[in-house]
């Protein structure tokens, strides 16, 4: 066992548990998924040896290709048939499950689709064409979560929240594609980061109704003023987009349910990086995306 990986993940575990006190949240409802695009397959290996529960999250098809196949040589990752699941199968989430977090082109996903047990950043709709148009002539059901630019940065991918409720109908008539949830990254506040993990300030009405989230009133958050706020105002400005995306979440669950969308559940919301996983546990986030927190 690796000590530092070690002790790393004791302190990020002890983290996630304090959130969820604060918010009020099972700490088994939480999912850490570690982002290892930027370490080696033995240092992979080492995360899933020290720590059996964690997903691990790639980001580049290439490179995502070549470690997944030495992981499942090695049996460090759940054998799985073609990388989906059957239609009809249940959720798979943890146990040496691989999630491809980063931006997908459409010509590589014939390449990922063997390998990896959930998408998070399906960001358009033709993505979601053609990811249906492969994962139904193998006869397969692939979980997806919807990403949403919250922040509405252009340097970000995703569906606004006007234009992920408008193609909601859309993904309703796919067989092949599981609308599990949502995911979206706050604001890019690089100065937010401290040397120890943020203690956040107290979750305000981090229940709010989902009757109060105006999706077709939405508006980009004001970020581009906040570069020399204090860190209470940055921690706010991030806490606003988490809870936007979980209100989102609600509505688009309320919508599906009236509908009629089978397909379209919005169980998971997957928000909050090294800098900010706790607000975003705070607000709801049931799978958190580390990096270096955990692997340096």
């Amino acid at each position: 066992m690796d000590p530092v990986l070690a002790a790393n993940l004791k302190k990020v575990r002890m983290a996630i548990k304090s959130a969820c006190a604060r918010g009020s949240r099972d700490v088994n409802s939480i999912h850490l998924v570690v982002a290892t695009k930027y370490v080696d397959v033995e240092k992979i290996e080492a995360l899933i040896a020290t720590d059996k529960n964690v997903i691990i999250g790639e980001s580049r098809v290439q490179d995502a290709v070549r470690k997944i196949k030495v992981l499942l040589d090695n049996g460090c990752v759940a054998a799985r048939t073609g990388g989906l699941q059957k239609k009809g199968e249940m959720s798979r989430l943890g146990m040496g499950k691989v999630h491809f977090i980063g931006h997908l082109q459409t010509n590589k996903i014939k390449a990922i689709l063997p390998y990896i047990d959930m998408l998070h950043s399906l960001d358009r709709l033709s993505l979601a064409i053609a990811l249906e148009k492969a994962l139904a002539s193998e006869n397969r059901v692939l979980p997806v979560l919807l990403q949403i630019n919250v922040s509405g940065e252009a340097s970000k991918f995703g569906f606004s929240p006007d234009e992920a409720l408008r193609v909601l109908p859309s993904l309703a008539t796919f067989k092949s594609l599981r609308i599990s949830g949502l995911m979206t990254m706050a604001p890019d506040f690089r100065s937010l980061s401290t040397p120890t993990l943020i203690a956040s300030s107290s979750p305000k009405d981090a229940h709010l109704d989902a009757s109060k989230s105006h999706v077709r009133e939405h508006k980009p958050l004001e970020h581009k003023t906040l570069e020399h706020k204090t860190l209470e105002q940055k921690q706010a400005a991030v806490r606003t987009c988490f809870r936007t995306l979980r209100l989102l979440a609600d509505t688009f669950r309320n919508r599906a349910q009236a509908e009629g969308y089978e397909n379209i559940v919005m169980d998971e919301l997957s928000m909050g990086m090294s800098q900010d996983f706790e607000i975003a546990i705070e607000e709801g986030a049931t799978m958190v995306r580390l990096g270096g927190i955990v692997l340096k």
